[in-house]
């Protein structure tokens, strides 16, 4: 069995969106974090030997392929010599480049004597090092490819909505490791739309459009509409599924209300908000960073709503960063720097690097 992968050991929740796009690599891709130092076949897609924490598939991905030929070119036994020597990476290179669907039987026997020596070199010091290096730029690209599909939707309130909903943020992200540019696209085009419009047909997929208000609901039934969630719904099933996990650790916790007041506490991490309401619903709801309520308010919500309607808000507005939870729905006015107590930071997820 492959050693578990260590690349993203030292990250924490305080690395903000990087953190849970990790989190979920580790379910999504690999096994529990098993399996990144060896060569794979994913099987139920249509890809070539796969290997690293986002399993970079050396049937198509170009940077995949010079990690593994770098690797390749490093690792060595303990006498010195090549653990995959010069003409057998050839061999790879000619005949592994490929889905597994369009080789031949000589080339998949290529792959079943040569994989071995792939999954040792993969496994070695320097194969761990390479890979758990290259898996920091990784992230950093996948963060930076989120921000940017989310800078790019026309829809205000679909993008106050992704901004603030850490769940939709690591779905683009794992729908951008999973699928080429074609899917992630119509996935551009798609996040900018809402129920009125006539939604996106996908390459070899089904028509899928927004149903009711725009979340995170829609984004999965855009997974499910692709080709391979049609082929198989019950994979893409289970990779939401891991990211609702991941990211259930960062869910608000609600105290009950004290109705006579108006007020509701909240706890997020552990640090504690209160929400005053207006009973009558014809003052701004305001929002304070401590239970006693110590101006200035973090947040002024310029239209007024119910202690139901806030709840739900807040359970799907706050963004935690690493610094203070930050309101991002359209009608709330901005605390200024100097209303919060630490620097706020967004978390800064990539281009499809599979």
């Amino acid at each position: 069995m492959s050693d578990p992968f260590t690349g993203g050991d030292k990250l924490t929740e305080k690395d903000g969106l990087k953190y849970y796009i990790h989190k979920t690599m580790m379910l999504n891709e690999l096994n529990g974090g098993i399996g990144a130092y060896q060569i794979s076949n994913a099987k139920n897609a249509a890809s070539g030997p796969s290997f690293g924490p986002i399993q970079y598939d050396l049937g198509s991905n170009q940077q995949g392929r010079d990690l593994f030929e770098s690797i390749a070119r490093a690792a060595t036994n303990a006498d010195g010599t090549r653990i995959i020597s010069g003409a057998q990476l050839r061999q790879i290179q000619d005949n592994l480049y490929k889905p597994f669907s369009e080789m031949t039987a000589a080339e998949k026997a290529v792959y079943d004597q040569l994989k071995p020596r792939m999954d040792q070199a993969l496994a070695s010091a320097e194969g761990k090092s390479q890979i758990n290096t290259d898996y920091g730029r990784v992230l950093d690209t996948k963060v930076a490819h989120v921000n940017s599909v989310i800078d790019g939707v026309t829809n205000p309130a679909n993008k106050t909505y992704l901004q603030g909903d850490l769940k939709s943020q690591v779905m683009i992200a794992d729908i951008a490791n999973q699928y080429g540019t074609a899917v992630n696209g119509k996935l551009k085009d798609f996040l900018s739309q809402t129920s009125a419009d006539a939604g996106v047909q996908l390459p070899k997929g089904n028509l899928v459009k927004v149903a009711g208000s725009f979340d995170s609901t829609d984004i999965h039934n855009f997974r499910l509409a692709t080709n391979y969630g049609i082929n198989h719904p019950s994979d893409a099933n289970r990779r939401d599924a891991n990211i609702e996990t991941v990211v259930g650790t960062n869910k608000l916790s609600v105290v009950t209300p004290n109705s006579e007041s108006g007020s509701q506490r909240v706890t997020v991490r552990g640090e504690e908000f209160t929400v005053v309401i207006d009973p009558a619903g014809k003052s701004p709801t305001t929002i304070f960073q401590s239970p006693e309520m110590t101006p200035p308010p973090l947040a002024t919500l310029t239209r007024p709503t119910d202690l139901a309607g806030t709840k739900a808000l807040l359970e799907t507005k706050i963004l935690e960063g690493r610094g203070t939870p930050v309101l991002l729905d359209p009608s709330v006015t901005q605390p200024s720097p100097q209303s919060l107590t630490r620097d706020v930071q967004q978390p800064t997820v990539q281009p499809r690097m599979n």
